[in-house]
């Protein structure tokens, strides 16, 4: 539509920009399909998306050593660790997590984390957010939560 010309409830638009019913309306129809998106991934394709947005919020370390540094630093909240990462790296993060105790997950693959960061592969990723951890354990609880190693 046009400046100038009615909106569905009667009233023009202004001249600069939407009246604040029309702005209401339209977020409200975007956010409810982006509800819908999110309803439809599976558990693990959401706790990845969450993942790849505390990467880009900068509170996540991703690889082996920089996990491993946070949780020694006390800062990390929650780890995840690849389900096809080596024996030894998950026994060396299940019992570094348990020694500090943090909250471990043995999630996807190492592609799929890496991918979910915007890097190569990787086989770990440490959360120091305390927001992106809680909502990574609420989806958790939600199926049954039998994939936390330790707490």
């Amino acid at each position: 539509m046009c400046a100038g010309t009615p909106s569905a409830s009667g009233k023009p638009f202004r001249q600069k920009g939407w009246t604040v019913p029309l702005r209401r309306a339209c977020l409200r129809k975007y956010t409810a399909g982006c509800q819908r998106r999110w309803k439809s991934l599976d558990r693990d394709n959401r706790i990845l998306g969450l993942a790849g947005l505390a990467v880009k919020a900068g509170k996540a370390a991703c690889g082996e050593f920089a996990a491993e540094k946070l949780i020694r630093s006390g800062m990390a909240k929650i780890v995840l660790v690849a389900s096809d990462a080596s024996d030894n790296t998950k026994k060396k993060f299940t019992d570094k997590c348990t020694y500090y105790k943090v909250p471990i997950y043995i999630c996807s693959t190492k592609e799929k984390l890496g991918h979910a960061t915007g890097r190569e592969e990787r086989s770990s990723i440490a959360l120091s957010d305390a927001g992106f951890s809680n909502a990574i354990e609420k989806l958790m609880k939600q199926s049954g939560g039998n994939d936390i190693e330790s707490q």
